[in-house]
C-alpha cells in the first residue's frame, strides 16, 4: 500500500476510542466463551465502553461496515527484523495504533529475543501513538492440532521494564489469573494473561 493511501486512510473523521476503557471492560468482565455468537456479543460490548464517551455514535454494524471499508490491504509483518513490514509497505510510514496479541511468547526464544521484537515494532509507531499488546505470563508452550509449540515464559517484571524501555509509556495494563480445567493442560500451561496500553513518547 502506498504512503499517500495511508494518509488518506488515516483523514477519515472517526469516534474518539480510548483504549484503556476497552482493555477495562475486558479485563473487568471477562468470560470464556465457547460459542462464537456469544464471544462476539461480548467483543462488542467492550468496544461499545469504549467508545462510549465519544460524539457521533455509531451502531456496532455502521461500525463494521466502516472498518471494511478502511481495510485496504494485508500486510505481511516479521516482528523479528528491525523493519517488520518492509517487504510490503514504504519505508518510512507509521501507524497511528499497533496491536499484537498473543504472537511475541511464540515468536522469541530468550528475554532478548522479546526485547528486539518490542523495538522492532515501535519503529512502525508515529510519536504519540497507541501499542495495545495483550498474551500469556509464564508460558511454555500451546499445542494446536496434534502441534506442540514453544513459547518464551515472560514474567510480569520483565515485560514492564521491556516495554518502558522501548520508548512506551504505560498507561494501563491488567493482568488476569485463572485455573484452566484439567483437560485444558493438554493445549497449554498459561496461567496469566495480560493486555498493555502504552503510547510512544
Amino acid at each position: 500500500m502506498s504512503a499517500d493511501k495511508f494518509i488518506k486512510q488515516r483523514s477519515a473523521p472517526v469516534d474518539p476510542f480510548d483504549p484503556e476503557k476497552y482493555i477495562d471492560a475486558f479485563y473487568s468482565n471477562v468470560a470464556w466463551h465457547n460459542d462464537a455468537e456469544d464471544s462476539m456479543k461480548f467483543f462488542q460490548d467492550c468496544l461499545l465502553e469504549a467508545f462510549k464517551e465519544g460524539t457521533g455514535l455509531m451502531s456496532m454494524e455502521e461500525r463494521q461496515d466502516l472498518l471494511r471499508e478502511k481495510v485496504r490491504n494485508i500486510v505481511f509483518c516479521d516482528i523479528t527484523q528491525p523493519n517488520p513490514t518492509a517487504s510490503t509497505v514504504v519505508d518510512g510510514v507509521t501507524f497511528d495504533a499497533i496491536t499484537c496479541s498473543n504472537c511475541l511468547e511464540v515468536a522469541s526464544f530468550t528475554l532478548d529475543d522479546y526485547a528486539q521484537s518490542v523495538r522492532n515494532i515501535c519503529t512502525l509507531l508515529k510519536p504519540g501513538g497507541y501499542f495495545v499488546l495483550e498474551g500469556c505470563l509464564e508460558i511454555s508452550f500451546y499445542r494446536l492440532g496434534d502441534q506442540l509449540y514453544e513459547c518464551y515464559p515472560i514474567k510480569e517484571n520483565d515485560l514492564q521494564d521491556i516495554v518502558q524501555k522501548a520508548g512506551l509509556e504505560i498507561i494501563s495494563m491488567k493482568v488476569l489469573n485463572y485455573t484452566p480445567r484439567p483437560e485444558e493442560y493438554y493445549y497449554t500451561d498459561c496461567e496469566s494473561v495480560f493486555a498493555i496500553v502504552a503510547r510512544k513518547v
